[in-house]
């Protein structure tokens, strides 16, 4: 299948954008053991005791003596590609903005979201802690959801009647939930630590409870909401949409 795309194609390029086995192999090196730890205790599935086998990065090597470039989504793939002389710059995840349109939401009563998805790898053990403390602080005032098992559609109305979102924390790139909450127009709280963090509109934090406590109760307490809100939208807009994206490509 692979020499047949091969011989199909002029270009033929790979992107970096999900834990394969190099993720799994070269990953704890390269982003720290943390991430990899949690994942395997609450996210652990035969997919991944494949990756972690030699036989699964024998045929990574395989697919990447086979490509011509490596393309990666966050700082967390890049690093895992590394070994490689084919990996190239990061070219963040798009998202066509014309499909989300930002929406105005009242503030007298503010609502924090956090999708579940693999708890481990999006650290949401620490999110979940987090959201507890910040409920006895602020009581009725503010709403701290944690949801999943959602369809796709279901869980873009809760990321559009929601305020803040929460990404994934125990990374060091954003994904799609980051990219359509930006498009969105809303805050996001989450792992940033990519060459485009200074232009970034995440906040970033950590994967500790106490630092969510401090990003998070100063956003509510402090935050210029309204500003923080048009500048997602206008990172969405100047960085992520697909139509710039491409060009990268």
């Amino acid at each position: 299948f692979v020499n047949r795309i091969r011989r199909r194609n002029g270009i033929f390029t790979m992107s970096a954008c999900g834990d394969d086995a190099f993720f799994w192999h070269y990953g704890p090196l390269e982003n720290g053991d943390k991430l990899f730890k949690d994942a395997f205790f609450y996210d652990f599935s035969a997919r991944q005791v494949y990756y972690r086998s030699y036989e699964a990065l024998n045929f990574n090597w395989f697919i990447e003596e086979k490509v011509d470039a490596i393309i990666p989504t966050a700082l967390d793939y890049s690093g895992c590609y590394r070994k490689s002389k084919k990996i190239r710059d990061i070219i963040l995840l798009p998202v066509d903005c014309s499909s989300y349109e930002k929406v105005a939401l009242a503030s007298d009563r503010l609502r924090v979201f956090h999708g579940i998805n693999r708890i481990g790898i999006r650290g949401s053990k620490y999110v979940e802690r987090a959201f507890t403390i910040l409920k006895e602080i602020y009581g009725d005032s503010v709403e701290f959801i944690m949801e999943g098992n959602m369809s796709l559609r279901k869980y873009e109305d809760s990321l559009r009647k929601s305020h803040i979102i929460v990404d994934q924390v125990n990374s060091k790139g954003f994904g799609m939930n980051a990219v359509i909450s930006l498009a969105l127009g809303k805050i996001v709280v989450g792992s940033d630590n990519s060459p485009f963090t200074q232009n970034s509109a995440i906040l970033n934090a950590k994967a500790e409870v106490d630092e969510l406590v401090y990003v998070l109760g100063n956003l509510l307490s402090e935050g210029d909401l309204s500003a923080l809100s048009n500048k997602s939208r206008e990172y969405a807009l100047n960085h992520l949409d697909s139509s710039i994206v491409a060009k990268q490509y």
